[in-house]
C-alpha cells in the first residue's frame, strides 16, 4: 500500500472515529482534489511543501472535522 493510500485511509478512519460518515464518491472527489492540489502547488504555492507530505491529515481532515458543525440543511452535500 502506498503513503498516499495509507494516509487516505487514515483519514477515513479518523472521519468514522468522529462519527462522519464519507461516501465512496465523495473519497474519491477528495482524492481528485488532492491530486489538482499537488499538481497546482508546482506552480502556485497554495500550501507549505513541509504540510503537502502530510496533505490528508494536515488540510483534508482538519477541514473536514468542521462539517458536524455546519447547521442542518446547509450541507454542501
Amino acid at each position: 500500500m502506498s503513503h498516499i493510500q495509507t494516509a487516505r485511509e487514515g483519514f477515513l478512519a479518523e472521519m468514522q472515529r468522529l462519527g462522519v460518515d464519507v461516501s465512496r464518491e465523495t473519497s474519491d472527489r477528495l482524492e481528485v482534489l488532492v491530486g489538482t492540489l499537488e499538481r497546482w502547488q508546482k506552480a502556485i504555492n497554495l500550501v507549505s511543501r513541509t504540510t503537502l507530505r502530510d496533505v490528508w491529515r494536515r488540510h483534508v481532515l482538519d477541514s473536514a472535522q468542521l462539517k458536524p458543525l455546519i447547521p442542518r440543511g446547509q450541507n454542501a452535500d
